[in-house]
Order: structure tokens, then sequence, then C-alpha cells
């Protein structure tokens, strides 16, 4: 009976190894590391060893590197490579294709990401987020916010689309409910990566402002950017460029030459209408930082003077802090400000907002 079962683990043990056996990395000097195959990170390789845990690194220490399941290589120029196997000699990489069974070779800076399995295609994540604020009594005032954000992502294309709503209403001296506050707010940006960190880009923004009097603010910018970091903690990128501003006030200012005695004469109210075309420079950042897994920061600023005045200038700014209750729910606190130096009649040239409400990340 011990012999029957000595002979069944010793029969066993081959076919334990082989299950356990998992993606393989050899260095340069030798030595070899066991376990999973995370993903690339610029010129760095990240492995899950179940000794050591997720290490990163240099892919110019790699000698080769063995999979379990077939390896799907991307290189810069957007070709496909499959195969298990990769080796290296000198700067120089080949890959066994999984169907041709032909080698192909590439050099280290073609490489642009390896992943064990297929991803999807496009990745897209997006935010909802709102306030509301009501007070009734001696006092009246109804804040209501709604705040968006949504993204699709792949190894060449971004697209950004994101808005905001803003409507307030309060008592005036006479005791009568007026609006005092109601603008919205749409962007839309585009970038294509030309390199793992240089991309060029589109973008428009689109304001209107019921009680500043702004009936549009059009603002289109094209030009190119720079990922300094796009990772799961991190995700930061400026960008510069020349865009066009188109921008106009429709105000009402009271007629001097109106008589209440002849109402059928003058008219009480006059518009006072402001365009703006102007050629400007446009750039600015995005930051995203989660210092914690419940606690994200993010900030975007776009700063855009015109090129004949540079004392002319456009200044948008949001910051915002999330709290998460749960993976996707969470609470937020977020600012705004917008700067225009030539607003309205009776329009302030800065606006600053402050939203406190719920969001839902998915």
């Amino acid at each position: 009976m011990r012999f029957f079962i000595n002979s069944m683990v010793l029969l066993a043990l081959p076919i334990l190894c082989c299950n356990s056996y998992a993606d393989e990395v050899v260095f340069e000097n030798g030595e070899r590391l066991i376990g999973t195959f995370r993903r690339v990170e610029g010129k760095k390789l990240l492995f899950k060893s179940e000794t050591v845990g997720e290490v990163s690194v240099n892919i110019s220490e790699v000698k080769n590197v063995s999979a379990d399941k077939p390896l799907e290589i991307l290189l810069e120029d957007g070709t496909l490579l499959k195969g298990k196997t990769i080796n290296r000699e000198g700067s120089t990489f080949s890959v066994k294709e999984k169907k041709e069974g032909a080698e192909q070779s590439f050099v280290k800076a073609d490489l642009y990401d390896i992943y064990p399995a297929p991803r999807p295609k496009v990745k897209w994540s997006g935010n909802l987020s709102a306030g509301f604020k009501s007070s009734h009594g001696s006092s009246f005032a109804e804040d209501t916010s709604l705040d968006w954000s949504f993204q699709l992502r792949n190894k060449k294309h971004r697209f950004r689309q994101a808005g905001w709503l803003r409507i307030e209403r309060a008592k005036d001296t006479t005791g009568e409910k007026i609006t005092t506050e109601e603008n919205f707010t749409i962007i839309a940006t585009y970038a294509y990566f030309i390199t793992e960190k240089i991309f060029g880009y589109w973008g428009e923004r689109f304001k209107k402002d019921h009680i500043d009097d702004l009936e549009y603010r059009l603002t289109s910018a094209w030009g190119g950017g720079y990922q300094w970091s796009e990772t799961e903690k991190l995700d930061f990128y400026n960008f510069i460029g020349l865009g066009y501003l188109q921008e106009k006030y429709d105000s009402r200012i009271p007629n001097p030459n109106y008589s209440e005695s002849n109402p059928a004469g003058e008219k009480k109210w006059l518009k006072d209408i402001k365009r703006r075309n102007d050629i400007i420079l446009h750039t600015g950042y995005h930051f995203e930082w989660k210092p914690f897994s419940k606690i994200h920061c993010i900030s975007n600023l776009a700063y855009s003077p015109s090129i004949d005045d540079w004392g002319d200038y456009n200044l948008t700014h949001d910051s915002e802090l999330r709290a998460f209750i749960t993976n996707t729910i969470y609470f937020t606190f977020k600012f705004f400000l917008d700067y225009d130096p030539d607003p309205g009649e009776d329009s302030s040239s800065t606006d600053t907002d402050y939203m406190l409400g719920l969001g839902w990340k998915f």
C-alpha cells in the first residue's frame, strides 16, 4: 500500500510542476525570475513573483522571456507579433510567430508593449457627480450642480469629453425668487500619440453663461503635448498649441433717452454686443494623482492669451478631491475658476464656483 502511494506521488510531481509553471524571465547575468508577466511601462518590464511580489526590471537587462501562454508583442509601428518566447541578442530581440513558425526580429527601441492575453482594443472610463442644496425659511437659496467626464483610450488614441452645469436661485430685496447663476461648459479633446510620450491634439471648448450675458465662447485649439506619466497612480501631461477664440456678449444696458412718461417713445433697454475673434496661444496641463486607493486628486488648467495682446487672456482651472466610499461611489469637492479680462456689462471678470456632492465612477 505504501509503495502504491509513493508511486502515485512520484507520478504526480511532474504534473504538479508543469501545472505550476508560469512565465519566466532570464537576465543577462544568468539569474531567473519565475512568476506571472504583468505589463510593460516605458522601458520597464513588470513581473509578479510569488516570492518577492511585483518587481520592475529594465528591458535592457533581460536576455529572454518565456511565457506559459502566447505573448502578444506590440511594436512602435503598430505591428503585432505573437509567440511564447522572446530572445535577445545585443540590441535585437526575436520572437517566433505562433502561426507561421518563422522568427521575426526587432530592435528593443521598437518594443512598445507586451501582454500575455488579448486586451480590449479600447479602454473606456467615466464619472458622473451631482450636488444639490436647498435653504428655506428666513432665507431662500437653491444650488444645483452637475459634472461629468468620459474618456476612451487605446495605445495611439485618446478622446475625452467633459462638462458641467451650474444653476443657482435666491430671493432679491423684494422677496422675488430670481436666478443668480446659470451656465454650462462642454469640453472635447482628441490626442494622437506619435510616440509613447509625444502626442498631437485637437480640442474644443464651449461655454454659455445666461447671467453674465455670454452668448457663447468657443475655443478651438491644435498643437502637441507630452505625457510625463500615465500609470494607475499618476496621470500627468502638458500641452501647447495655437487656437482660435470666438466670443459674444449680448448685454442689456439702460437707455438714457428713455422716459417713463413716454413709454411709446424710446426703448427702455439697449443692447451692447461685444464680439471677440482672436488667434490665441493655448497651453495647460492635466494632473490626476491617487496617493491612496480611496483618495483621488484631479486638476486641469488652460491658459489662452491673445497673440496680439498678451494681457488679453482667458484662464480656466478646476481642481477636485474625491473620497471613495466604495469602489465606484465617492464624495467630491470641486473648485472652478474662470477668468475673462473683458466681461459683459455689470459682470465680474473672475467667476469661482464650489461643488460638494456625490459621484459615480464607471
